[in-house]
């Protein structure tokens, strides 16, 4: 299947506050020194596809961080979104993240309840398993490292793959 990036929006994800790339499904080179944000673009897509990063860890950060190495703003939402073209239908894949806070019974201050994702399908709700689904209708996650991670193959894939 032929599968062109569109757009990519990231929103308080890792370094990013607010990032738009958008090469409309032309080939384009993402540049920059060291710590600039490169590696967080990749991580941004491979995140909202598969839930992992471009390493394939689940567990990583994904809300920005203050020079402290906490969380910058607790109420912040941490979203990605990816326009598609495949096979010249557009598809629009976005994942959100964020805090839940519940003031409880008897309490005045909300307390931390756990994170929340949001999945969305061209601009649908839908269940982390339909999510998962219309993913996996486009392209299944090691084709997809194979195809856009230069150390996928030599460093990450096994053997006997």
């Amino acid at each position: 299947m032929d599968i062109r990036l569109n757009q990519l929006t990231l929103d308080n994800f890792k370094g990013c506050r607010h990032f738009e790339l958008a090469p409309m499904g032309a080939n384009c080179t993402v540049r920059g020194d060291n710590a600039t944000g490169k590696t967080t673009l990749y991580d941004g897509l491979t995140w909202l596809l598969f839930g992992k990063d471009s390493q394939g860890r689940k567990e990583f950060d994904i809300k920005p961080l203050n020079a402290d190495g906490e969380v910058a703003d607790h109420a912040a939402i941490t979203s990605v979104e990816a326009v598609l073209d495949c096979e010249g239908e557009e598809i629009t894949l976005k994942r959100t993240y964020a805090e839940k806070w519940t003031t409880k019974r008897g309490k005045s201050e909300a307390e931390f309840d756990g994170h929340e994702s949001e999945y969305f399908v061209d601009e649908v709700p839908v269940k982390k398993n339909a999510f998962d689904a219309a993913v996996g209708n486009l392209v299944d996650e090691s084709t997809f490292r194979l195809l856009t991670n230069v150390t996928y193959f030599p460093e990450t894939m096994k053997p006997e793959d």
